[in-house]
Parts: C-alpha cells; structure tokens; sequence
C-alpha cells in the first residue's frame, strides 16, 4: 500500500484499542462484578503475549523502554475502559 511509517504506527495503535477495548468488555460481561479488574486484567495479558512475541520473533528488545510503557498503558488502558463499559 506504500503507506508511511507514521500510518502504519497509527493503524497498530488503532488495533491494540480496538482489541484491548473488546477484550475487557467481554471479560466485564462474562463475570459482571469488578469489570474493572477484568478489564486490567485482559489489557495486561494481552501485552504480556505482544511483548513476548515481539521479544522471540526480534530476539531481544527492539523497542525503547518508552515505547514499551506507551504500548503497556494502550493496552491496559482501553481493556480498563472496555471493562468499565460493559
């Protein structure tokens, strides 16, 4: 598609969103007591296998501890939201 760097990064950050945000609103309505928590829980492990796949397919980190912060609280932070949402 002879897309950007800036688009490309753009459309994952869009994903792990729209992934985390689905994920923990499902974890909220299938236990329906502290959504919150499941919503925490599922944007945690959902980073937990993306960092750990990232770490085996690049054999080591590739990522600033910045980024990997950044991406950690995408993630928590929408599973968190879809959690509250539910």
């Amino acid at each position: 598609f002879r897309l950007k760097e800036n688009q490309v990064q753009m459309a994952v950050t869009i994903i792990y969103v729209l992934s985390c945000a689905a994920g923990g609103f499902l974890m909220g309505k299938g236990f329906r007591q502290k959504r919150f928590f499941w919503g925490l829980l599922f944007g945690l492990l959902y980073f937990a296998v993306l960092f750990l796949v990232s770490l085996l397919l690049q054999k080591g980190a590739a990522s600033t501890l910045t980024q990997v912060f950044i991406t950690m609280g995408i993630c928590v932070g929408s599973g968190i939201m879809g959690g509250i949402l539910s």
